[in-house]
């Protein structure tokens, strides 16, 4: 079925999907082209003519392909955009073009009828059960446990204690250990040879924890079997443990195995005795104006910020759900061959082809899927976000990076100004910070509509809940 508009037709190819058919005849578009030629020729310096007084047919011969050319794709896109908005069209990606078997003529001397094609995709109709008050989502409560705040206190107090050098290592010490590559019992001329502090109990318990842990200073121990010596991943090993480079080897030929056989050698320990709990201590964990006097207060505030900390885990893992049930239970009818032209015209894409281009396009579909939703919901809260906004939520964010990394900012105003610098300067995080104050917002509206299913949850079982 095709519908007649001017000069363009319209051809339904299904999927919400369609192409046009744009022709330009010559009398729609000779005055424009006559007018730019008038408007160069009043430009360009030509020796032997006056300014302004190059004549008519030179100014066409020396210019009329480029500028027919730059007018018939201003004139295109201006009937096209002129379309879509007539007919209150929006589009889910720019406009794909389509062969016609016409080919531009760009000869200024004889003025054409040109035709032009795409192919366009419409943005989908489609309901958000979830929004719309079906299904539900669940908030996982974290409970903050005992053996946290002990964890908690045992790592500041050592964080804040005091370092000795004793003679001998325990398991609570760290130490630097120089592992030397051995043949049996004799240290390999040229072998893998290397120093690194590892905490005592990195070594298994056994007989090597036990052979370490009966060193002193300067004394050895014979480790049979380094990757099952010590508790860590073969690969960090390798490269954090033992610094060691995997040797050359000629096409076709198998690397040999790393060795696993070192003399283990003590060169050094260190010991933090764990700070006392005092008043000292207590302003320097809480800042100067704290009232906490006793071990007992110091509990108490801890349990209150790791209960915000884990707070904020539950909050992010309600987001991340919400966004996965708002995914998969929303039905949108997309045109997935139509998508996949459309990333495959694109430059970055050109490269992937077969199951690679498949994988990557199954994320990007999973992408769109979530900003298509995000733009209805966008639209359906009448979500905006101004300028002070954007701001704001950037200098917060700002505040909980310093304060992450122990660095806790107290001025508003330095913070404001410092992102409104980079929200100007920097596109990227400018157009970053939009989206994830978009989603923010869209959260927020969604806690208030949604059906939410509270859950406690120990911390261990919170960390295995499963990523989809």
């Amino acid at each position: 079925m095709s519908v007649e508009t001017a000069n363009i037709v319209r051809e339904e190819l299904g999927q919400g999907v369609f192409s046009i058919k744009m022709t330009l005849t010559p009398d729609s578009y000779e005055a424009d082209f006559k007018k730019e030629l008038k408007k160069i020729a009043k430009q360009i310096d030509i020796k032997g003519f006056r300014k302004g007084m190059v004549p008519p047919a030179l100014v066409r011969k020396l210019h009329g392909k480029s500028v027919l050319f730059d007018m018939l794709m201003e004139r295109v896109n201006k009937e096209l955009n002129t379309y879509l908005e007539e007919n209150s069209i929006e589009m889910i990606a720019q406009p794909l073009p389509m062969e016609t078997g016409d080919q531009i003529n760009l000869d200024p001397k004889n003025l054409q009828e040109q035709v032009f094609a795409f192919k366009i995709a419409e943005r989908p109709v489609f309901d958000i059960p979830l929004a719309d008050g079906k299904g539900s989502v669940t908030r996982y409560n974290i409970a903050v446990e005992g053996e946290m705040v002990d964890e908690e206190l045992a790592s500041m107090r050592k964080q804040m204690g005091e370092v000795s050098k004793p003679e001998e290592i325990s398991i609570d010490d760290s130490g630097e250990f120089l592992f030397e590559q051995l043949t049996r019992n004799t240290v390999v001329e040229d072998g893998v040879s290397h120093a690194t502090w590892l905490p005592a109990n990195a070594f298994k318990e056994g007989e090597d924890r036990d052979a370490i842990l009966a060193l002193k200073v300067g004394e050895s121990a014979v480790v049979k079997d380094i990757f099952k010596a010590i508790d860590r991943e073969e690969e960090s090993i390798l490269k954090f443990v033992l610094d060691y480079q995997a040797p050359e080897v000629a096409e076709g030929e198998k690397a040999p195995k790393p060795p696993k056989r070192f003399k283990v050698t003590l060169n050094e320990v260190n010991r933090v005795t764990p700070a006392e709990l005092n008043e000292e201590f207590f302003k320097k964990v809480l800042g100067e104006e704290t009232e906490v006097k006793d071990e007992a207060g110091l509990r108490e505030q801890l349990e209150m910020d790791l209960g915000d900390v884990l707070s904020g885990h539950s909050d992010a893992r309600l987001k991340y759900d919400m966004e996965m049930a708002l995914i998969n239970g929303t039905k949108i009818d997309l045109p997935e061959d139509f998508l996949k032209e459309y990333i495959q015209s694109q430059q970055e894409a050109k490269s992937l082809e077969g199951e690679e281009f498949e994988k990557e396009f199954e994320g990007f579909l999973k992408g769109f899927r979530w900003t298509m939703i995000q733009r209805n919901l966008m639209e359906r809260f009448e979500i905006e976000n101004t300028k002070a906004e954007l701001v704001n939520f950037a200098a917060g964010r700002l505040a909980q990076q310093f304060a992450q990394y122990g660095g806790g900012m107290n001025n508003p105003e330095f913070l404001k100004g410092f992102a409104e610098k980079q929200l100007e300067e920097d596109e990227q995080y400018r157009n970053r910070t939009f989206d994830e104050l978009v989603s923010f917002k869209i959260f927020e509206k969604m806690k208030e509509d949604v059906s939410i299913k509270q859950k406690d949850i120990s911390f261990e079982d919170f960390k295995k809940l499963e990523v989809k």
